[in-house]
């Protein structure tokens, strides 16, 4: 009788184990997390991010470890519960169960199946089951390995009524979503504070050069400071890869886009969630104080 209870335990004891493993396998075919993809069109055959100055680019952005992505299509976008992600060489399919628009509100119910397939080294397609035909995406962290190219659609094309050309000093100043909040971002010449905690965590970007195209500037992670940067802290994080984009939208207002630290070793973006606001990206007034 004992030995027949033994070989019980031991039978269920291998099962878990082995279930483990397969788990650990399949998450480790998993090779997009974390990861941002660029809509592209081909023009004289190079593939460029052209930014609509009506709606910009299709962005899919993965957050696997919170069992979402978001995508944006100009001009809506969206973040989608994942149910289960399979990967056969590069080929992924996602079953979702619904989505939302801002964190904070009800899911919305919604089976959905999509496709993201990888095309070469450079290329990947996406679709959803309902549509049609596929988009082109590009890893984001091509643009910057200058094997994607990046071009902006100038304002004239869409609007008579385009703003004056950026200049440091319509950004010099406090950017909020709340000017009584402390929580934000200042904006010098060619430095850029988040203040995540006050008092506790800021980040300290520098202004890439010659990013600067029409409304768009680019930063990279110069320091981190504080008490709550120290969990965060790693070498790896230094380097010039941007972390964040801002798009001015007019001499009150613009867009802060935070696309996480760039991990240099394993070439990788890590705490790519919102550090400023529920939102990313995220529309800022500019502050009197």
């Amino acid at each position: 009788m004992k030995n027949k209870f033994l070989i019980i335990i031991i039978s269920i004891l291998f099962i878990n184990c082995t279930g483990q493993e397969k788990k650990e396998i399949k998450q480790a075919k998993i090779k997009i997390t974390n990861s941002t993809f660029l809509g592209v069109i081909k023009t004289d055959s190079i593939y460029t991010v052209y930014n609509r100055c009506d709606g910009g680019y299709p962005v899919l952005r993965f957050h696997i470890n919170d069992n979402e992505f978001y995508f944006y299509a100009p001009q809506e976008g969206a973040n989608y519960i994942i149910k289960e992600i399979k990967n056969d060489d590069d080929k992924y399919i996602i079953n979702t169960t619904g989505y939302y628009f801002l964190k904070g509100e009800n899911i919305s119910k919604q089976n959905d199946t999509w496709y993201l397939e990888k095309k070469g080294n450079l290329l990947w397609t996406f679709k959803n089951k309902k549509w049609g035909k596929s988009i082109i995406l590009a890893d984001s962290l091509n643009i910057n390995r200058k094997k994607i190219a990046y071009k902006i659609q100038p304002c004239r094309e869409c609007s008579e009524d385009c703003e004056d050309e950026l200049t440091n000093n319509n950004l010099v100043g406090r950017w909020n979503v709340n000017c009584d909040d402390q929580i934000g971002l200042l904006i010098k010449d060619d430095e850029l504070v988040m203040a995540v905690e006050p008092n506790q965590y800021y980040i300290h970007l520098r202004k890439l050069r010659d990013t600067t195209e029409g409304k768009f500037i680019k930063y990279k992670l110069e320091r981190l400071e504080g008490i709550g940067s120290k969990e965060v802290y790693s070498e790896a994080y230094f380097n010039d890869m941007e972390v964040a984009v801002i798009k001015v939208l007019n001499n009150n207002k613009i867009e802060f886009n935070w696309l996480g630290l760039y991990n240099e070793v394993n070439n990788q973006r890590q705490y790519t969630e919102s550090l400023i606001s529920n939102d990313n990206p995220v529309i800022l007034n500019k502050c009197e104080k």
